[in-house]
């Protein structure tokens, strides 16, 4: 019909095509990808501090302090491969701060020369679900835990390809921006944190089985089982072995330990070397603090030793 000839339906239309350009900003698709808290939408960051007591360390057994606290956060925006890891809290991280790195860069420098890439592949519309969210609270560590569901939105039409991968070909990929690396001991990188990907190599999974070949790749969860080998995140799935994201991050409070991660929805294809990236991701991290010594307690000791040495000299027999 030619709305030309029905100038009110032409304004009606008109009208139409105006609400929706301000629902739907060009480049937007028409579907509803989101993160949300406990089933419900997140209007602003999570940003926490908690504190415990008498936290030590792990090389000396000794009491660090007395009061010691835990920052833990995470956006409410979906991550994607351009996300810097300076979100949120960047002045709390201890060791050089984090500006301009992203997933991209943490990916080239795990790539180096092996011919891996990376690829945007859109973004999907999906739900990802955050259903807890919680400091962890050790003697030796602190750190937190993530645990969040995934779920494809009702107007999602998987068709199996890299375009509109299945549910089963959905894996997580996470980088890193990280001032320390797991290990039995954990390694000490507060000097110079490393920007790479979470994956066996880096947090020391090994032994680790191989991801499946297929283009894309079919990834069963795995929580509780032997971790994923390269380039994935070792551990695909939710606490409940169902599709989501599970991580408990925790380092040594004697660094004081900083973790920033971006973890991303991808799927990958062995054969091609090709991980491909989509605009849904999660992007979280934790600070460990001690209290700084205050100013005055070296002087106040320093003071209290000079008036004993005083008091003594002044008891001499001469």
């Amino acid at each position: 019909m030619d709305l030309r000839t029905h100038p009110r339906k032409a304004r009606l239309a008109a009208i139409a095509w105006i609400a929706a350009a301000a629902l739907y900003p060009a480049g937007m698709a028409l579907g509803a990808p989101t993160i949300t808290f406990q089933g419900k939408a997140m209007p602003n960051n999570i940003l926490s501090t908690y504190k415990t007591e008498n936290c030590a360390s792990a090389t000396t057994n000794h009491i660090l302090s007395d009061v010691c606290s835990d920052t833990i956060f995470l956006s409410n925006q979906l991550a994607t491969d351009t996300t810097t890891f300076n979100f949120i809290s960047p002045s709390t991280f201890n060791g050089p701060l984090p500006t301009n790195q992203t997933f991209n860069t943490a990916f080239t420098t795990w790539a180096g020369k092996s011919g891996w890439k990376v690829q945007n592949g859109g973004t999907l519309d999906v739900t990802i679900d955050i259903r807890q969210f919680d400091p962890v609270l050790r003697t030796y560590v602190g750190g937190l835990t993530l645990d969040a569901n995934l779920s494809l939105n009702a107007g999602y039409k998987p068709q199996g390809t890299t375009a509109a991968p299945n549910l089963n070909q959905l894996v997580w990929t996470q980088a890193l921006y990280i001032n320390y690396q797991p290990g039995e001991p954990p390694k000490n990188l507060r000097d110079k944190p490393a920007n790479t990907l979470d994956d066996a190599d880096f947090s020391n999974a090994i032994p680790c089985r191989a991801v499946p070949k297929g283009s894309p790749a079919v990834v069963d969860t795995n929580h509780g089982l032997p971790a994923y080998c390269y380039p994935i995140y070792p551990y695909q799935g939710n606490s409940r072995n169902q599709p989501g994201f599970y991580d408990e991050p925790k380092g040594l409070w004697e660094i004081p330990a900083s973790f920033r991660g971006i973890s991303l929805l991808s799927t990958v294809d062995m054969d091609a070397k090709v991980l491909t990236v989509y605009n849904d991701g999660i992007a979280y991290g934790f600070d460990l603090a001690l209290p700084e010594p205050a100013l005055w307690l070296p002087l106040l000791v320093l003071s209290a030793f000079l008036a004993y040495r005083r008091a003594v000299s002044g008891s001499r027999t001469i």
